[in-house]
This record gives C-alpha cells, structure tokens and sequence, in this order.
C-alpha cells in the first residue's frame, strides 16, 4: 500500500528532477564600455568560445559560485546575472586566465 508521505516523496523528487537549471540563465560575456565618463556594461555572445566557457567554469568554481552546465550552455544563477559588476569581474578574470594559458595579453576588446 503507497503511504501519503510515499507520493509526496516521489512528487518532490521529481519536481527537483524537472526543475534542473531552472533558477540560472544562460551565460553571456559582459564587457565595460567607457562612454564618456560614465561605464556601461555590454553584452558580448560573440566572444562565447568554448574555451572562455572552460576559463569561466574553473573562475566559478574557484569562487564557489553556483552553475549548471546544460544542452551544452553554460547557465548561471539569475543573481548573478543581475549582479553586472560581478559578472563582468569574473567575465575578465576568465578572460585572462584563457589568454594565460596562450601566454597573450587581454583578448577583450
């Protein structure tokens, strides 16, 4: 015989199971932009290669930042993305530990 607490168990797992990434969007690079002034954040798909998505992976987790990696995008917590200061600093820091390993300077234009 299935308890009440039985199916309330399922019915949570699978919700947890369905919900997956649904608290993150996908990741965009951000760049700042001086416009006089005053700074403005921009985002920048064009520079989403896979190997800025494997520098951003090890700087999230390095932060101890939530992500989640799926069909093939990364996503992050909506917060995050709000937060374009933050974004853009660890955008940056990707950005530099990509071009560390290619022994250049700032690929971010």
């Amino acid at each position: 015989m299935v308890t009440q607490r039985a199916v309330l168990g399922l019915a949570l797992g699978i919700m947890v199971l369905l919900s997956g990434c649904s608290r993150y969007v996908d990741y965009v690079p951000l760049t700042c932009v001086d416009e006089y002034v005053q700074w403005r954040y921009e985002p920048r798909p064009d520079l989403l290669t896979d190997r800025h998505v494997q520098a951003m992976k090890k700087i999230l987790t390095s932060y101890g930042m939530k992500y989640c990696f799926e069909q093939g995008r990364l996503q992050i917590t909506k917060e995050l993305a709000e937060d374009q200061e933050l974004l853009w600093n660890l955008t940056e820091k990707a950005f530099g530990l990509q071009d560390s390993r290619n022994g250049q300077g700032s690929s971010n234009p």
